[in-house]
């Protein structure tokens, strides 16, 4: 009698980079990832805003989000850094 499964485990990752970095060369780092969550110190920037939004064109059409991403605040980190947080697995 063969064993039940166990569900795909989910797997979370993050990364912290700089506006001044360039955004195709971050989402060539992001791996295809079931959400992706951007946090800033100052996320109504407008720096930060039209960063995460090359970000978001950067990303293959097809692991990219509907929609633009939403920049959420966390006030940990330095100006200019964003942090990226990447969930990965199918989502439930």
């Amino acid at each position: 009698m063969a064993a039940a499964r166990a569900p795909a485990a989910h797997t979370a990752s993050s990364m912290v980079v700089s506006i001044q970095d360039d955004p195709a060369a971050t989402a060539a780092r992001m791996q295809a990832a079931a959400s992706v969550t951007l946090l800033a110190a100052e996320p109504d920037s407008e720096a930060i805003r039209e960063w995460a939004g090359r970000l978001w064109q950067s990303m293959p059409a097809a692991q990219r989000p509907p929609v633009p991403f939403a920049v959420q605040a966390d006030r940990t980190l330095a100006p200019g850094q964003v942090r990226i947080e990447l969930r990965h697995g199918a989502p439930q």
